[in-house]
């Protein structure tokens, strides 16, 4: 099964484009009238674009990827093109099914959280993806996907014992 949720993609390349602009816009028209009433509403604009990345980055990373087709597992989770261009963030997991041992997902109130964890050859890994911009639909197809690969692994593991 794929997830790839693109919508979010766009519509942050847009966001972050438009908010650019303004912003440009914004400093040209400071340097040209720069009046008090002028520099009040400059603040309160570099203000609301602050509080935009804050709110972005606490959400986690809004791009997300699954795949589960074949005998992998590859999760990516990304920032925006634009903020990636500078801090170059991104998150990449590939495993073989048999070794996902479980995972959970938890929701908070602005944000969602999968974790998961990952037999190794001497430990246990444990990784955790932003989901908070994955819907509804996408979010069940997901945790259906991941119980489906559980439940194969569990029964293979009580083929061998018995």
């Amino acid at each position: 099964m794929r997830i790839k949720n693109k919508r979010v993609k766009v519509l942050y390349s847009v966001l972050f484009i438009l908010v650019i602009i303004l912003l440009f816009l914004n400093l040209i028209d400071d340097n040209i009238t720069g009046t008090f009433r002028r520099s009040i509403s400059n603040n309160f604009l570099l203000i609301s674009f602050l509080i935009l990345v804050f709110v972005i980055y606490w959400k986690g990373y809004p791009f997300f990827e699954y795949d589960s087709d074949g005998e992998v597992i590859t999760i990516r989770s990304s920032d925006p093109v634009i903020i990636s261009r500078f801090s170059g963030n991104a998150f990449h997991i590939e495993f073989p099914k048999r070794k996902l041992i479980s995972f959970s997902i938890k929701k908070g109130i602005l944000r969602k959280k999968l974790q998961i964890k990952i037999k190794s050859k001497h430990r246990i890994i444990n990784r955790d993806f932003s989901i908070s911009y994955l819907n509804r639909k996408e979010l069940f197809d997901l945790e259906k996907s991941l119980n489906k690969v559980i439940t194969k692994n569990s029964n293979s593991v009580v083929n061998e014992r018995g």
